[in-house]
């Protein structure tokens, strides 16, 4: 219980860190892709857990997770088919015939279209008549050919309210390609659905569409059977590593390192390097991955984690401090770990529901426009960077009385897209205006600043500080544009106002009236990992077959011996944790819904190993909480989102931190079991 106690408070104080660093880590969409992710880790470090408890080691997860990840979308790959066609063998231009290579129940009066032939044979064609496998097309295709396809089309009778055609429709899910008049292919859609011989599609067609072109959605097989399919195959991964290590008794290191590269030259071969992934057929399958249960909002939801926490927190305290002493795991302090950070979040949800954003260190307190000199010499046009924000500026020249003259200025109706100012030096600005002027500058007249806002912002007004201390509102609230993300807000510079209205403000500021707080969903493998997370502790803690387990890691020849039959739990040991990992192949191919076989799935298994063992796991096997396991899973995602987010930490150093992270636990691990060693020696002497 220590070891979690303390991972746990190690996750705390990174997790702060990283919320101090940088403003990007408490956003909405950061936390939810954060915990989606840590849920899809945790998956895999809960299976990997159960192996290391028997002191084996699984290096083939990755290469698991590559195979399944892969082979989900392989096994439901979709193929769109005309429902008719056939290849042309010659294209007689003279007879108007087309001779097909195969029969093909072509009808008098059907409506077909020439695909892959000569570019003057695009066109739509009425078939005349058919003998044998000789057609007669009309008009007579213009040029002859011995290549090409025959596509049936249809008519389409009406464009009103979806498409109606002349013949058989479509099923839904199916697609049609728009064929113009001129035989001119266009778009292609999707059969939404179809009534009364009336197509309802994805997008409306083309107003100069004639025909359709009817393609048939062809699956390679069912939504079951592929997944029954990935399920047998990680079963039997599992099967096979259990076997080899309990029944071989070949060494798990060597058993799984050969499963890593094989998994993958397999997947790489059936997949012949290409990528996989579902494109936009399965959104109902992805859901399981890509799901959102419950909306709160950012105060609510920190507000409800915080008092799960000290629920939990306060409980733990009062189960161990109703215990008699000697049959205390901990101290019952040790729960003010979780109630201090429930308060803390508890807090932090308040903070956030009474919060009004006040942004005033982003706009600048410049006292003076600025003022750019322009170069004495040169011999062609300068182009010279303007400050952000550049509303107007003029270019001046200098007399010998010392008094600026503007040659000429220019107004923007933007400052979004104004970089730069094209001046001539100011030896060439002497020979055009035939004047000894002294020096020559660009004078900023007006300027403005993009103002990023906080998520939500619904409507903001401006404030100026005079000079009596008190802020004053710059006219009427203003309402922000949702559309536009971020969210922003332009406003004159401070230095502008000072020109404009000839007044002394002191300083700028942007005052957040009305906000709509952003809302956080929990993402769907979060639940996921919890159902897996109880059912593993429960199994784990609670069951005689978990207990085995712990007993076969602690010491093997000894549960042989106690009757344990080792070779089962080991098998077991191995099943589950390919299980999980095919289980967590299909969640991540479904959530990112693309996976390159060369790479998908690379080092995973070193961050479930490094989940585990930051949980408590022990690499000597007979150690291990499912909770710590957890715990560890996020503490390596939040790691990785902290190398990502901040930008003092280079990227490129993550797999250097994640080694670190696995030699110090191991390192930890080892040290904590030598000092246990020495004081139970020492307890036996003194009690001798």
């Amino acid at each position: 219980m220590k070891k979690i106690l303390g991972i746990f408070g190690l996750l705390a104080v990174v997790i702060l860190a990283t919320a101090i660093m940088t403003d990007a880590f408490l956003t909405p969409y950061n936390l939810e892709n954060l915990i989606r992710r840590t849920s899809l880790f945790g998956i895999i470090s809960v299976g990997v857990a159960f192996v290391i408890i028997t002191g084996g080691i699984d290096l083939s997860i990755g290469s698991v997770i590559c195979l399944i990840g892969c082979g989900l979308p392989f096994l439901l790959q979709v193929s769109y088919e005309p429902a008719q066609e056939a290849r042309a063998q010659e294209i007689n231009a003279t007879q108007g015939t087309v001779t097909l290579a195969t029969p093909a129940a072509f009808e008098s009066g059907d409506m077909v279209r020439l695909f892959n032939s000569e570019p003057d044979n695009t066109g739509v064609y009425r078939v005349k008549s058919t003998v044998g496998n000789v057609l007669t097309l009309d008009p007579e295709p213009p040029v002859a050919d011995g290549r090409g396809t025959l596509v049936k089309v249809q008519a389409i009778r009406d464009h009103a309210e979806g498409v109606t055609l002349e013949g058989v429709p479509p099923n839904a899910r199916d697609q049609v390609m728009f064929i113009k008049q001129d035989g001119t292919a266009g778009s292609t859609e999707r059969v939404e659905s179809v009534k009364d011989n009336r197509l309802q599609l994805a997008r409306g067609p083309p107003a100069e569409a004639t025909h359709v072109v009817i393609l048939h959605r062809h699956q390679r097989t069912s939504v079951p059977v592929a997944l029954a399919l990935v399920f047998l195959v990680s079963l039997a991964i599992g099967l096979s590593h259990g076997y080899l290590v309990a029944k071989l008794r070949l060494q798990p290191f060597v058993v799984t390192l050969c499963g890593l590269l094989l998994y993958r030259g397999i997947t790489r071969g059936f997949t012949e390097d290409q990528a996989q992934g579902f494109g936009d057929e399965y959104p109902l399958l992805r859901t399981i991955a890509t799901a959102k249960l419950g909306q709160l909002d950012f105060a609510q939801a920190l507000g409800l984690m915080g008092g799960l926490l000290l629920l939990a927190g306060v409980g733990w305290f009062l189960w161990q401090w109703l215990r008699p002493s000697a049959t205390r795991s901990t101290s019952p302090l040790w729960a003010l770990l979780p109630i201090l950070a429930g308060i803390g979040l508890a807090v932090g949800g308040l903070w956030q529901a009474w919060h009004v954003p006040v942004i005033q260190e982003r706009i600048t307190n410049e006292k003076n426009l600025p003022v750019i000199d322009v170069p004495a010499e040169g011999n062609q046009t300068l182009a010279l960077d303007l400050p952000a924000g550049t509303l107007k500026f003029a270019l001046e020249a200098q007399d010998a009385d010392g008094n600026w003259t503007v040659l000429a200025s220019r107004d923007f109706n933007s400052s979004t897209d104004i970089f730069q100012a094209n001046v001539p030096p100011l030896n060439i600005i002497r020979a055009k205006t035939n004047q000894e002027w002294q020096a020559a500058r660009i004078n900023v007249l007006a300027q403005e600043h993009h103002v990023p806002l906080p998520a939500g912002a619904r409507k903001v007004i401006v404030e100026v500080l005079n000079v009596d201390g008190n802020w004053a509102p710059l006219g009427e609230p203003v309402a922000i544009d949702p559309q536009r993300q971020p969210p922003m807000h332009t406003i004159p510079s401070l230095a502008t106002l000072r020109a404009q209205d000839g007044g002394d403000p002191q300083e700028l500021r942007l005052k957040v009236t009305d906000r709509e707080l952003p809302r956080i969903g929990i993402p769907a493998p979060c639940l996921i990992l919890l159902i897996v997370s109880v059912a593993a502790g429960i199994f784990l803690n609670h069951t005689i077959h978990g207990r085995y387990l712990l007993a076969l890691g602690r010491n093997e020849e000894a549960a042989k011996y106690s009757g344990i039959n080792t070779e089962r739990m080991l098998i077991l040991a191995y099943v589950i944790c390919s299980l999980l990992a095919g289980l967590g192949g299909m969640l991540f191919v479904m959530d990112v819904n693309s996976a390159q076989p060369v790479d998908f799935g690379n080092f995973y298994e070193l961050y479930a190993i490094a989940a585990a063992v930051l949980g408590g796991c022990s690499l000597r096997g007979g150690e291990g909480t499912i909770l710590g396991v957890v715990i560890g899973a996020c503490l390596m995602r939040v790691l990785k989102n902290m190398i990502t987010l901040v930008d003092e930490i280079p990227t490129h150093i993550e797999f250097a931190i994640i080694g670190a992270v696995i030699l110090a636990g191991v390192t930890v691990d080892e040290l904590i079991k030598r000092y246990a060693a020495r004081r139970r020696a020492a307890r036996q002497q003194e009690g001798e």
